[in-house]
């Protein structure tokens, strides 16, 4: 008797789970409007704004950014106003193709110079 319980208990226990699961991932699912980038905006704009405003030879992979359409006049070793900030993460927010480029050339950056098992 005590073992039906339990396997009844179990039962439910599984179904419930099921049941659940299901239905997030239903939901996860369901198209929306809602733009989503696949990066964080604020992190990437840190990013430019810290190497522009303190260039160095490890970080220079951030100059073709310079070229790209759109791009806000940021001049280097100046520290940015509040306005260029906003101006530079609206331009983040739109340019996701030259923020691949930019994350992309980050990496190679990143094995190039500081890590220790690509550093010959």
């Amino acid at each position: 008797m005590v073992i039906m319980k339990l396997k009844y208990s179990f039962v439910l226990v599984l179904l419930a789970f099921f049941v659940v699961g299901f239905s997030n991932s239903t939901i996860a699912q369901i198209p929306s409007d809602a733009a989503i980038l696949p990066y964080q905006v604020d992190e990437v704009t840190n990013i430019i704004k810290e190497r522009f405003e303190a260039p160095h030879e490890t970080n220079e992979y951030i100059q073709f950014l310079v070229e790209e359409d759109d791009f806000p006049a940021i001049a280097p070793n100046v520290p940015m106003s509040s306005e260029l900030t906003e101006e530079l993460t609206e331009w983040v927010t739109t340019h996701p193709a030259a923020i691949e480029q930019l994350l992309i050339r980050a990496k190679k950056n990143y094995d190039k110079y500081f890590n220790p098992a690509l550093i010959k």
